[in-house]
Formats: structure tokens, C-alpha cells, sequence
């Protein structure tokens, strides 16, 4: 989670979902800690895809209703302190490491061992706990794997459960089928629990959803009545002077009311995640008589930017860093590119890690004009350039590609070939793939698209 040399020798494993019965540990712990979990309304999210930017979105919109949220999120990019946020600020470095201390000490008296907990369910405590001390008035609380087993499935009761779009992803830890990750990612629902799941779902996910909710006497809807338009694309200068591609947005309820406002969110799939929202803030707002308007729904939305999920950084190369790394994630980065830059010279930046389903991902990236294969930052589950690279040969055998194993090479590589084919035609760099390559490249995507002035130009 943290590099600890100059403070600790402890070593935390990343994950240990799935190593027999988790939840009674965290409970153990949260339940010494007097159930910080019980000091503020929380909506919970799980599904395959989205849950950030769903998160991000429903957090923005009770912010602007004057709420104090607290936010649970990963993966995170440069620290870990940036899963752990309170209306958008990172919990400082300090007190990170002085909650991880508590959380630390009161683990080893209780289970008898520091390490017993793995690195993201310490992080779950220390959320949890700093959140309570911050008295904030709801949680957005986004589940790290699966449902049913996963850490922030501790927490004694919530307030929401939202789903997001669920597929194939994790097969070896969640199930091989459609039909037992949703099953695992379903547990989470509680006994008379409201319930939003993203629309559309698969079938498979819907039936699922469906029974566990008929049989925990729990409150399921979705926006299916929901229409959204987007009425124009444009691009506006914005508060801070950066500059990003808007929607104009028309969404229409069922009863009538309808919200006109720009969307700054870019990929294709987050209409389908702003619709998720939209359902989860009529039933909100009903249930606690809060009036919706344009400027709500302005303010919320216009100014949202998330990193690697569809970001857009413009400079000497307007690039894209995209996280995309599952079927459906990269079926999503296809329909955004073609929706955003047609007529573009498109070069890839790729990587995967090898247990995903990359040979099913890789037919939907037919918008590639060049690509550099790289590996991502992951030494254990990394698929090495060179494999990557044949996998690309043996579905686009006509693709231009290069194999460069280093990341930082690999995307220097990349804005050199850019600058050249941008003399005659407008060029775009799509970095994608993995969180792991992200985590690599972003640094050196940010540092070279610094202005003069210091300043990152975003758009």
C-alpha cells in the first residue's frame, strides 16, 4: 500500500479476498473501534465497470447539495491516500499514517499479527474511521472485488446499494460465468435493502438481481424509464482556464421533470453510468424531499474529470489514458474513440495483465492505425511484451506495432512517432489496457504535457 522503508518493516499483502472467512476479522476490528461505519448514511456500489466514475457522480451531486461526502475508491495512482477523499481532498499524509498506526497496533492485539489484515482491508478501516472523525455526512463506498466477500462488505448496514454494469472480469477469483460473478457481487444486498442497478444489464445479472432482492425483501429499480439525449457536443473554456469537450445533456423522468446541463465525462459508457445516477438521485431525492434542479445537475456535472477513465490531456499530443482492461472496458474505449475522433490517426499505447480475456478484447480495437506494445508494471501477472504482441500480429496481422518492454520507452517511443505523422494529419495517443501501465505512464503523460506557465492543459 505504502512504501514503508523509512518507517515500518512491515509487509502487507496487496489482497487476501477470498483466504477463508474475511469479514469476521474486519467486523472484529470494526466492532473495537465502536462502529465507525455507524456515523453516516453509506451508499455502497459494486458491478464489473464504472463504479468510480458512478461514485465520483453521486458524490459531486450531494456535495452540491451541501453535504460533507467522504469517498472510498480505487485503484488509486500515486498514493494510496488518494482512495481515502472528503470532498475531493486526500486525507493528508499525517493522518494516513497515524490511522494506519491505530488500525496496525489494534490489529496485531486482537488478531495477533499486524500482517493479518491485507493492505486494501487496512485501508478500509482507516477510511471508515477517519470518515467518522470528519464527521461527514455520507459515504460513497465503492467495493474493491466482487460483493458478498469483499472488505467493505463489513460495515453493519447501508443505506444504497448500487450496481453497476456487471461481466466477465476476475473469472479465476469471482466465477467463470456472467451468472456466479453476479451471484458473488449480489451478496452484498442486505435484508430490505433500496437497491439501483445500471440499466442495461446483462440478462443473466438482471434475474439474479432480481431474485436475491425478491428474496431479501429488498427495493429494486433501475432508470430504464430514464431518457437521455445529448443535444450537442462542444467545447468551452472553463473555470481554471482548461478546455474540454462537452455533451449537452436533456434528461427527462418518468414524471415528467426534465434536467438540461453540460456533462464533462467523455466515454461512451458513462451515459449509461450517468443514467445509474440519475435513477439513484430521483429515488433520493423523493425519499428525502430534496428539490432537483438545472444548476444542481450543472454544477455537478460540468467540471467532472476522473484519471484513466477515458482522461484527455491535450498538449503537443491530445492523449488518452483509459483503464479499460476487460471485454466490456475495452468494447466501451472503442465506441468512445470512434465517437470523439474520427478521421484521427489513432497510435496505441497497450499492455495487459495475462489473466485477463485479452484475446476476446482485442478484435474491438479495429480503431488502431499504429501501436507500440509494452508491459505493464505488475511482476507477477504482467503478460510480457512479446506475447502481447503476437496476440496483436495473430488478430491485426497488418497493424503496424512495435514491442518496446519499458513503459517509459515505450510511450517516449509513441510521441515521437506522433510528432512525426501530426506534420500531416491530426493525431491521437490511446494509452490502455491496465491500471498497472497507467500507474507507469501517467507521471511522464503529465510531465510532458506541462505548459510554460506550469499548468497541465486538460481537455
Amino acid at each position: 500500500m505504502v512504501d514503508r522503508r523509512a518507517r515500518t518493516s512491515i509487509h502487507l499483502v496487496e489482497t487476501r479476498y477470498g483466504e477463508g472467512d474475511r469479514l469476521s476479522s474486519m467486523k472484529k476490528v470494526l466492532e473495537a473501534l465502536n462502529h465507525p461505519d455507524h456515523a453516516y448514511e453509506i451508499i455502497h456500489l459494486s458491478g464489473t465497470n464504472g463504479k468510480g466514475s458512478t461514485a465520483s457522480m453521486i458524490g459531486a451531486f450531494l456535495e452540491v447539495k451541501g453535504q460533507k461526502v467522504g469517498y472510498f475508491t480505487s485503484p488509486y495512482f500515486d498514493h494510496p491516500r488518494e482512495m481515502i477523499q472528503m470532498n475531493g481532498e486526500w486525507i493528508s499524509l499525517e493522518s494516513f499514517e497515524r490511522y494506519e498506526k491505530q488500525i496496525l497496533g489494534l490489529v496485531e492485539k486482537l488478531l495477533g499479527d499486524q500482517t493479518a489484515l491485507s493492505e486494501f482491508e487496512v485501508a478500509v478501516c482507516i477510511a471508515l474511521l477517519y470518515f467518522k472523525d470528519q464527521a461527514v455526512d455520507t459515504l460513497v463506498l465503492e467495493c474493491g472485488l466482487g460483493g458478498s466477500l469483499d472488505a467493505t462488505n463489513a460495515v453493519d448496514r447501508v443505506n444504497y446499494s448500487i450496481f453497476t454494469p456487471i461481466s466477465l472480469d476476475h473469472m479465476n477469483i469471482l466465477g467463470r460465468t456472467v451468472k456466479e460473478i453476479a451471484e458473488n457481487k449480489a451478496g452484498m444486498i442486505r435484508q430490505g435493502d433500496r437497491v439501483i442497478s445500471a440499466y442495461p444489464q446483462k440478462a443473466e445479472t438482471q434475474a439474479v438481481l432480481e431474485r436475491i432482492c425478491q428474496e431479501r425483501v429488498a427495493y429494486l429499480t433501475d432508470g430504464s424509464a430514464i431518457e437521455i439525449r445529448v443535444e450537442d457536443y462542444s467545447d468551452e473554456w472553463i473555470s481554471n482556464g482548461e478546455k474540454r469537450p462537452l455533451r449537452k445533456i436533456d434528461l427527462r423522468y418518468p414524471d415528467w421533470s426534465s434536467y438540461q446541463f453540460h456533462f464533462s465525462l467523455l466515454g461512451h459508457y458513462q451515459l449509461q453510468n450517468l443514467r445509474t445516477v440519475a435513477c439513484f438521485l430521483k429515488d433520493y431525492a423523493d425519499i428525502k424531499s430534496l428539490e432537483l434542479s438545472h444548476r444542481d445537475f450543472e454544477k455537478a456535472f460540468s467540471h467532472l474529470t476522473l484519471r484513466g477513465r477515458f482522461e484527455c490531456l491535450d498538449g503537443p499530443v491530445l492523449t488518452i489514458l483509459d483503464g479499460g482492461h476487460n471485454v466490456a472496458g475495452i468494447k466501451e474505449l472503442s465506441l468512445s474513440v470512434k465517437e470523439w475522433f474520427k478521421g484521427c490517426t489513432i497510435i496505441g499505447v497497450s499492455a495487459f495483465l495475462k489473466d485477463k480475456q485479452v484475446l476476446e478484447s482485442l478484435p474491438y480495437l479495429d480503431f488502431l492505425d499504429q501501436l507500440i506494445v509494452t508491459q505493464a508494471f505488475h511482476p507477477e501477472r504482467a503478460m510480457k511484451a512479446d506475447e502481447l504482441g503476437a496476440l496483436y500480429k495473430e488478430v491485426f496481422p497488418n497493424l503496424s506495432q512495435q514491442v518496446i518492454k519499458d513503459p517509459e520507452e515505450a510511450i517516449l517511443s509513441a510521441y515521437q512517432l506522433a510528432e512525426q505523422i501530426e506534420k500531416e494529419k491530426r493525431v491521437v495517443l490511446v494509452v490502455f489496457g491496465s491500471f498497472h501501465l497507467l500507474k507507469k505512464i501517467r507521471p511522464l503523460v503529465m510531465k510532458f504535457h506541462k505548459r510554460q506557465d506550469g499548468k497541465t492543459r486538460l481537455i
